[in-house]
C-alpha cells in the first residue's frame, strides 16, 4: 500500500521524531537549569512522544509489524507479567522497567518506515551544527569549579559531576551528566566521517568547523568513552577503505583534515589544557584497572557476568524494573544500584530471570549482529553512512545501559538512523545518479558515462 509523504500523519511521525531529537539533547537543560523541581518527571518526558508517533503509526498502517518487533512486543509482555511476581517488586517498578527495555526500541524500525535521505542529511546538518556551540559549552564548563552553576546536575544538585583529573569536572554540555557528550559527538563523528569521504553532503564551511569542535570537545572532555566512540568511526573508515581500495585516499584525505585542524585547534590553550588532564585521567584509569590487560578484563566481564548469573538469578528474577535508578529510588528512596549489576546484561538477569534475561540479551545481538552485516555489505558497494553509524552505535546497542534516559535515547536513534540509511540506499543512488547527469545537446544526454538517445534508449541498445 502506498502511502504519500504528504501525508499528514507521515508528516506528524517526522515532526515528532524531530521532537524526539531535541528533547534527547536538550532534556538535560531543563533537568538542571529550566525546571530542575521536575527533573523526576523529564526523565521520561520522550515517552509521551514515542506513544502519540505509535498511534499516528497504527492510524496511518506503517506501523512496524516485522520479526524484530513482533518478537520484542511478546518477549516484553511476558517479560512484564512475569516480573509482578516476586514480591518485592511493584507495578509501577515493573512499568518503568517495560519502559527502559522493551517501549522505545520499536521507534528504531518506525524511524526506517516514514524517513527518507534527505531526512537523514537534515539529522546531520543539524549535528554538525550544533557540535559547534555544544564545544564552547564545555569548554566554559571545563574551565568553571565543580560547583558552578554551569555544572549542576540534574535536579540542581550542585558537585555531583564526575571528575576528571587535575581537580576539573567532565564536562556535560546540555546533558544532565557527562554520558550525554560521549554520546552525542559519537553521532557527529559519523556524520563527519560520511561528509568527508562523500563530497558535496556537506560543505567544508560545516565540516571544518565541526571537526574543530569535537577536537576541542575530545580535549576537554575527560572521558573515555567519547574518545572510544570517534575511535570506532575511524575503524570503520579504515575498514571500508580497505575493502574498497579507491577508497584509501579518501581516507588518507581525511585525516589530513583532521590533523590539520587538530595542530591549529591545540594552539588554543584551553585545548592544550583539556588535552593534559584528559592524559592523565586515561594514566589514572590505567593504573588502578591494571593498565590495558585490566582495562579489556573489566569489559570482557561485562560479557561473561551474566553466564554465572544464568544459574544465579531466581528463575523469574528478582522483578523487572529493580535494577534501574528510578526503580530503585522508589523501592528504596535513593539512587542505588539494589541489584548490585552495573553491567547492563547483569541488570537483565537479575531482573527477568534466566529464561526471560536470556531472551532479551539474544534478541539485543540478533538485532546488533543484522544491522552491522547489512552495515558491513553496504560499505562494500559503496554506502558508508549505516557503516560509520552501526561503527559508533553497536556497543550501545549489544550493552549499552537502558535504565538511564540519555543512553537509551541514543541508542535508539543511532540504531534508527542507522536502519534508515540502510533503507535508503536507493534514494542515494538516485542522487548519485543525479549529479552525474549533463546535458551535451538536444540529442543526446550522458548518465554515468553511458549515451541515452533522445528516445531513451542506450547506445547498445540502438
Amino acid at each position: 500500500m502506498y502511502i504519500s509523504p504528504n501525508n499528514p500523519y507521515i508528516k506528524g511521525i517526522k515532526l515528532l521524531i524531530w521532537t524526539y531529537i531535541l528533547l534527547l539533547i536538550f532534556e538535560g537543560s531543563l533537568r538542571k537549569w529550566v525546571l530542575p523541581q521536575l527533573a523526576a518527571i523529564f526523565f521520561a518526558i520522550r515517552a509521551p512522544v514515542v506513544l502519540m508517533a505509535y498511534a499516528f503509526a497504527f492510524r496511518v498502517g506503517v506501523f512496524p509489524w516485522n520479526a524484530f518487533v513482533c518478537s520484542l512486543m511478546f518477549l516484553g509482555g511476558l517479560t512484564f507479567f512475569v516480573g509482578l511476581i516476586p514480591q518485592f517488586n511493584t507495578l509501577f517498578v515493573a512499568i518503568i522497567g517495560a519502559h527502559s527495555n522493551f517501549f522505545h526500541l520499536p521507534f528504531i524500525f518506525l524511524m526506517a518506515k516514514v524517513m527518507n535521505m534527505k531526512d537523514i542529511k537534515a539529522i546531520g546538518t543539524f549535528f554538525l551544527a550544533l557540535a559547534i556551540p555544544m564545544a564552547v559549552l564545555m569548554v566554559l564548563q571545563f574551565k568553571a569549579g565543580p560547583f558552578s552553576y554551569l555544572n549542576i546536575g540534574a535536579g540542581g544538585m550542585e558537585g555531583v559531576q564526575l571528575g576528571s583529573a587535575q581537580g576539573r569536572i567532565r564536562p556535560a554540555g546540555t546533558f544532565a551528566f557527562a554520558t550525554g557528550p560521549a554520546l552525542f559527538y559519537g553521532v557527529v563523528s559519523a556524520f563527519l566521517a560520511y561528509g568527508f569521504f562523500k563530497p558535496k553532503v556537506y560543505s567544508m564551511w560545516l565540516l571544518l568547523p565541526s571537526a574543530a569542535s569535537l577536537v576541542a570537545a575530545l580535549a576537554v572532555s575527560g572521558s573515555r568513552s567519547l574518545v572510544a566512540s570517534c575511535g570506532c568511526v575511524v575503524i570503520g573508515a579504515l575498514l571500508a577503505a580497505l575493502w574498497q581500495p579507491w577508497m584509501l585516499a579518501k581516507f588518507f584525505k581525511m585525516g589530513l583534515l583532521v590533523s590539520i585542524v587538530a595542530v591549529v585547534a591545540f594552539q588554543v590553550p584551553v585545548v592544550q589544557e583539556g588535552y593534559d588532564v584528559l592524559r592523565d585521567r586515561f594514566m589514572m584509569a590505567n593504573a588502578s584497572e591494571g593498565g590495558a590487560m585490566g582495562t579489556a578484563g573489566r569489559i570482557m566481564v561485562a560479557f561473561t557476568r551474566p553466564v554465572e548469573l544464568f544459574f544465579e538469578a531466581p528463575l523469574f528474577g528478582h522483578g523487572l524494573g529493580m535494577g534501574t535508578n528510578a526503580g530503585a529510588k522508589i523501592l528504596t528512596g535513593e539512587r542505588a544500584f539494589i541489584l548490585y549489576a552495573e553491567a547492563e546484561w547483569d541488570r537483565v538477569m537479575l531482573e527477568s530471570g534466566p529464561i526471560f534475561g536470556t531472551a532479551f540479551i539474544f534478541w539485543r545481538i540478533a538485532l546488533t549482529g543484522w544491522l552491522g552485516w547489512s552495515s558491513l555489505m553496504a560499505a562494500r558497494k559503496g554506502h558508508l553512512l549505516p557503516l560509520f553509524i552501526w561503527s559508533t552505535a553497536f556497543l550501545l546497542l549489544l550493552i549499552g545501559q537502558f535504565g538511564p534516559a540519555t543512553t537509551l535515547g541514543f541508542t535508539v536513534l543511532m540504531g534508527g538512523l542507522c536502519l534508515t540509511s540502510l533503507n535508503t540506499v536507493e534514494d542515494e543512488n538516485e542522487d548519485e545518479e543525479k549529479e552525474e547527469v549533463e546535458v551535451e545537446d538536444d540529442t543526446q544526454l550522458v548518465v554515468s558515462g553511458e549515451p541515452i538517445g533522445p528516445d531513451g534508449r542506450s547506445a547498445q541498445a540502438l
